[in-house]
């Protein structure tokens, strides 16, 4: 997982990743490794992770970030259905309507986002 910075390892500070390390959650910058096939990532602390040790982490919080817009997504689909049963007992046709676009909109949202990102096929 995280390794300590070692004495074949240099980092070049002046060059962010725009990522950031699960440990301390400094920034961290490329690290100049004298292996030419290894690539690898440190920050200020010295913790140093691996090329694909950080996708791999990216790739889980890409995933959490997507279940939950996902829930946030569901969530207004109920709120919004529950809008459209008021607004249908009060006689106001075209406002249930709107809403009821909504409410698809969301869902075709939630199912491009399963689709793509949480299946067990897509990119996550």
């Amino acid at each position: 997982m995280h390794a300590t910075a070692t004495h074949n390892r240099e980092f070049l500070r002046n060059e962010p990743s725009g990522f950031y390390c699960e440990v301390c959650r400094e920034p961290l910058v490329p690290v100049r490794v004298y292996d030419r096939f290894e690539f690898a990532f440190g920050c200020s602390a010295g913790h140093v992770v691996a090329l694909d040790q950080l996708f791999a982490d990216q790739r889980g919080a890409l995933r959490t970030s997507c279940e939950t817009l996902i829930a946030t997504w569901e969530k207004s689909v109920r709120q919004l259905s529950e809008g459209v049963q008021v607004a249908e007992r009060h006689g106001s046709q075209d406002l249930a309507q709107r809403l009821r676009r909504r409410i698809a909109t969301l869902e075709e949202k939630v199912r491009l986002f399963r689709q793509t990102f949480l299946s067990d096929g897509g990119p996550l």
